[in-house]
């Protein structure tokens, strides 16, 4: 109970999934219920450490550089490795930005991008707390949070 009301819902499910809806830096998830409404589990107060999100584009018939794969080298050699996926559950598809949680650093010190051709690009100390959209093409732009 203490979870809240989502955590109650007694449904059939079939799928999950996991993305910040609410753009406020955490997790949220939604669970697809079969012959009912989704459920949401909306992560209110889950964003008190640091984190970035990471949005890749291309160029071509895969603008959403699914296969990419991402490093992230933050907190004095803490570093975390994520892909962008399609089709990532049944029933549904997972946020296709990139969730890091970074602790208590306020910086990256190094995300280095795998393109799915294969070549490589990087960029070293962007902030904490920000959407980062990379295009291949035209390099990052920053987005504070609403």
């Amino acid at each position: 109970a203490d979870a809240g009301p989502g955590f109650a819902v007694h449904e059939s499910s079939r799928g999950a999934a996991f993305g910040d809806l609410d753009n406020d830096g955490d997790i949220d998830v939604v669970i697809v219920n079969l012959d009912a409404v989704p459920t949401l589990l909306r992560n209110d107060g889950g964003n008190n450490r640091n984190w970035i999100s990471v949005e890749l584009r291309d160029s071509g018939a895969n603008d959403r550089a699914v296969g990419a794969a991402v490093w992230l080298s933050s907190g004095g050699g803490f570093r975390q490795h994520r892909v962008v996926r399609a089709g990532t559950g049944y029933l549904s598809q997972d946020d296709m930005r990139l969730h890091f949680g970074l602790g208590a650093s306020r910086l990256v010190e190094r995300l280095e991008v795998r393109w799915p051709d294969g070549n490589r690009t990087s960029y070293r100390n962007l902030p904490a707390n920000v959407f980062v959209q990379i295009d291949r093409l035209t390099g990052v732009k920053l987005a504070q949070t609403p």
